[in-house]
């Protein structure tokens, strides 16, 4: 499909300490405004097909002959190549190096005490496309069948890493076409988010099977029961679904080659030990001024 040009693919608001990531195709824009006046945004950018290699302040400062940039400078990876252009340019005095990553030189540079670095945010923005620990435990115990196991992962491993848990890197349109179990492993937010739809179902061979014990709405269950229905893939595998409990008449419950559990894969005794306790732990840091942990993305202000 073409899209128009002009049109807007996404618009979000960030707040402050907040985070968002994407895959931007050839010809795309990416526009970063600053709504209220005196902020900064951290920016850090990865060649999709080839996360390994990424942004680098070394090689953009060369090819730009300053440390500061503005319209028409590229922003260049670890091997040279320009990844970005910037086109447009309202302010001026970008810099390549100091940023505003670390809370240590915040305080330093400008009296700012207690705002947040970027790396945490780094890490939650690229986890949607992260071989994690759920998914290297998986790799695993796959090799234990004798499976050859591939990934897609916008954070690329090693290769020591690959070696060492026997897998190999695929493009993500590679990896549905070519594998007879797609299991996926990701957090649920926008860029996730009907990860699975009729596109990629169709890429899939007709043998497969697609697993899902992450998040329901990762997939489009309209369109998984449409491919299962008209046997476009095998079959499926779901611990979640988009509404739980589901409706008992649910369509995808009338389909003989559908595997349901009630996702209910992870509890044991030990982790409702830890699970009450961070439950406690949470009421005494709410109690005492501060911030809770783990909270659930859809319920953060």
């Amino acid at each position: 499909m073409t899209i128009p040009e002009g049109t807007i693919i996404e618009d979000r608001t960030l707040p402050p300490d907040g985070h968002w990531g994407r895959v931007l195709r050839r010809g795309q824009t990416l526009r970063i405004v600053d709504l209220e006046g005196k902020q900064a945004v951290d920016f850090l950018c990865y060649n999709a097909e080839d996360p390994s290699e990424r942004y680098n302040a070394a090689d953009t400062m060369k090819y730009a002959g300053t440390i500061f940039l503005t319209e028409g400078h590229g922003i260049y990876s670890d091997m040279g190549r320009r990844l970005f252009t910037i086109v447009e340019d309202t302010c001026g005095r970008h810099d390549t190096i100091g940023g505003c990553c670390s809370a240590e030189s915040n305080e330093l540079r400008y009296g700012a005490k207690d705002t947040p670095g970027c790396r945490q945010n780094f890490l939650r923005a690229l986890a949607p496309f992260g071989l994690g620990n759920i998914g290297k435990k998986v790799a695993r115990r796959a090799a234990a069948f004798d499976m050859r196991v591939q990934y897609y992962d916008i954070a690329r491993l090693s290769e020591d890493q690959e070696d060492a848990l026997g897998v190999r890197f695929v493009l993500f349109t590679e990896l549905l076409r070519t594998s007879d179990i797609v299991s996926l492993h990701v957090p649920l937010d926008d860029t996730t988010r009907n990860l699975i739809g009729a596109r990629e179902l169709a890429m899939m061979k007709k043998s497969a099977v697609i697993i899902n014990t992450c998040r329901g709405p990762v997939i489009d269950e309209s369109a998984l029961y449409k491919a299962l229905k008209d046997r476009q893939i095998a079959a499926a595998g779901l611990d979640v679904m988009v509404e739980e409990p589901p409706s008992p008449n649910h369509p995808l419950f009338t389909l003989p080659n559908v595997t349901l559990t009630p996702h209910s894969a992870g509890p044991t005794w030990e982790n409702w030990t830890a699970r009450f306790r961070n439950g406690f732990d949470n009421i005494e840091r709410v109690a005492a001024g501060r911030a809770p942990k783990w909270v659930i993305p859809e319920l953060q202000p």
